[in-house]
């Protein structure tokens, strides 16, 4: 189990630093630092508190439910739990990085 834990963490850490040239590349006006950092319930929450702490976002975590745009529950039957989404900081003019599990 420790491998996976390795492969997961290791791979977290490229996508930081792949954000991180992305970002140098792009603009100079735009500073990853300051960008909102939106993590989609439930499984790109965890990618995303985890890729925040290693860019060092200065924004709080914001996280998004999608579940009543979810096109999936029908076929398997299953009812959504919607969880609140949690915008701590206004997204207006904002820079977002959408994390998500898939």
């Amino acid at each position: 189990m420790a491998t996976h834990k390795n492969d997961i963490n290791e791979l977290i850490s490229q996508m930081a630093s792949e954000l991180r040239e992305k970002f140098a590349d792009t603009n100079a006006d735009t500073n990853i630092d300051d960008s909102v950092m939106v993590g989609i319930h439930t499984g790109g929450v965890w990618v995303a508190e985890q890729l925040h702490a290693l860019l060092n976002i200065q924004q709080p975590l914001a996280q998004l439910d999608i579940s009543f745009y979810r096109d999936d529950f029908s076929r398997i039957g299953m009812n959504p739990q919607v969880k609140p989404s949690k915008l701590p900081v206004s997204i207006d003019d904002a820079h977002i990085i959408l994390v998500d599990d898939i």
